[in-house]
């Protein structure tokens, strides 16, 4: 897997310094990133009680559609033009996946229901959006997901390929409500970039939505392969972890003097 330059990584978190200024301004203090004490998933994130700070609105009633994920035009980020430094509309810098709002540390992601014969999406079948930070030290993000089986249970999770294969990691778990429509967010460290370095696709990580049942967490491996009840991420995505050590995924340092020999 390609990693960055500690200049490119400061180059991108620089680009993000408008936005978290502004929110710095409109929430009295700094966003937060943190999930629970333990940085773990499944508990509850920093802002339990009420959405991240970039994600904007109430939180969600179990008996109410979902809060706004910003499918609905709202990006979640104040993406003025000022203030913005120059060097963050120069060729490659700030660069965040294709659903990245601005030159902001927010992306977005949309999901279908697929027929997996085709390929394409089901008409009228189940969907979702995740609006996430796509360079953080924390996976932190936001999913509603509509349409789906009242009362089910279902998992966020990041398939390596090929798929299914070993490596699978659960982002976060919930249920629908009665109408289908399930509210989904955590921020936690999952200590790795997406896609990871055992990835067999080097240049984009797939996020699917599956139900809890067919995947073992801890082991991290699917326990049933059942596509076409999947949401699927309408494209690729990628996550940059921002405090990383700079060296190779497999945990070698990117020292070119030592090459083992005399």
């Amino acid at each position: 897997m390609k990693t960055r330059t500690p200049l490119g990584t400061a180059v991108l978190l620089l680009c993000s310094l408008p936005f978290l200024s502004a929110q710095v301004m409109a929430q009295g203090g700094p966003p937060a990133f943190g999930g629970n004490d333990h940085g773990e998933p499944g508990g509850p994130p920093s802002w339990a009680g009420g959405p991240p700070p970039w994600a904007g609105g109430p939180p969600a009633d179990p008996g109410q559609p979902p809060r706004d994920d910003g499918e609905n035009g709202d990006n979640g980020d104040d993406d003025d033009d000022d203030g913005i430094p120059d060097y963050c509309s120069a060729p490659g810098a700030g660069e965040g996946p294709d659903g990245q709002a601005g030159l902001s540390s927010i992306a977005h992601l949309n999901f279908s229901q697929i027929d997996p014969e085709t390929g394409e999406a089901i008409e009228n079948g189940a969907r979702a959006r995740i609006m996430y930070r796509w360079i953080a030290p924390l996976f932190d993000y936001v999913l509603n997901a509509h349409d789906v089986e009242p009362l089910g249970e279902y998992t966020l999770t990041y398939q390596p390929e090929p798929m299914p294969s070993s490596g699978v990691i659960c982002l976060g778990t919930g249920t629908a409500n009665p109408g289908g429509n399930m509210n989904l967010q955590d921020a936690f460290d999952i200590a790795t970039d997406l896609p990871a370095a055992y990835d067999e696709n080097e240049d984009e990580a797939h996020l699917v939505v599956v139900p809890a049942t067919d995947v073992d967490c801890e082991a991290g491996e699917m326990l049933e392969w059942s596509p076409e009840d999947y949401l699927f991420g309408d494209e690729g995505m990628f996550y940059v972890h921002s405090e990383l050590d700079e060296e190779d995924d497999n945990g070698d340092d990117d020292d070119d003097d030592d090459n083992g020999d005399d």
